[in-house]
């Protein structure tokens, strides 16, 4: 399971550094994000989904501007959706690769001689 915050509203301009040295003020560049950009993500076993909601709930407060949390359907970090996942391990269709996976597609094997030509003809 995967949860992600991105952030819904326009860029917050960080370039008013204020006083110099004053106290709240950015000191220097500052990140600057898009609409709809996705902040962070946090990968997670299914049982600590309530948890995970509750701590991005309480981190969004340290962002300007309004954020949304919302899950993902895919298996961790990978393209596979999250229903058909166990399948395709099973099916062998799936391999582990480090923190991801591999996808093997299942093509007809071709015969050699319909793949190459022959390399020497007798005349």
């Amino acid at each position: 399971m995967c949860v992600h915050v991105s952030d819904l509203a326009q860029p917050q301009c960080g370039l008013q550094t204020g006083t110099q040295g004053a106290f709240g003020k950015p000191q220097g560049p500052v990140a600057r994000g898009r609409i709809g950009q996705v902040i962070m993500s946090i990968r997670t076993k299914l049982p600590n989904k309530k948890h995970v909601i509750d701590a991005l709930l309480r981190a969004k407060c340290k962002f300007s501007g309004r954020q949304k949390i919302h899950s993902s359907k895919k298996w961790g970090f990978t393209k596979f959706n999250a229903d058909e996942f166990e399948d395709m391990v099973a099916e062998k269709q799936l391999l582990p690769d480090s923190c991801g996976v591999k996808y093997i597609q299942s093509w007809p094997l071709m015969r050699a001689s319909t793949m190459l030509p022959p390399l020497h003809t007798n005349q």
